[in-house]
């Protein structure tokens, strides 16, 4: 996108039209929406991409972020256990879903999403801080 979000919006527009049955460029327009933070706008796309197909891990990690902009945790969680549910090795789904299990207070389980992410990369520099802040707080 580069920053220009009306011409992305515009080529995702002309995509829509070009690939009708196709809910990456119906959720990939949501996603301009959240960056410009028209929340909305964006969660209408998000619900129609996945009223094409709900087998679309990403559309599930970009609801998360959604739900996290609006501070439905609870909701977040959700979306990002979807997500998961379809592809269990996201990366940043995983530091995302720790994160917000860590603010519900589900510490244990926060801690294991960071390792699972350790487990795919151990040098995953915001999984090892996450988990080190979380066990230094714990103990």
């Amino acid at each position: 996108m580069l920053g220009n979000y009306n011409q992305a919006i515009q080529w995702f527009d002309e995509l829509i039209i070009q690939a009708p049955e196709w809910e990456r460029p119906v959720m990939n327009k949501g996603r301009v929406f959240l960056k410009l933070g028209r929340l909305d706008e964006a969660y209408v796309l998000f619900k129609k991409a996945e009223n094409m197909n709900i087998n679309n891990e990403d559309l599930y990690y970009y609801l998360g972020i959604y739900y996290e902009h609006i501070n439905d945790l609870k909701a977040a969680k959700e979306a990002y256990e979807k997500s998961l549910y379809i592809h269990d090795e996201q990366e940043e789904t995983l530091l995302n879903y720790g994160r917000v299990l860590w603010k519900l207070q589900y510490v244990n389980e926060a801690a294991n999403q960071f390792l699972k992410l350790l487990a795919i990369d151990p040098n995953h520099e915001d999984a090892l801080w996450n988990l080190g802040i979380l066990m230094k707080r714990r103990y």
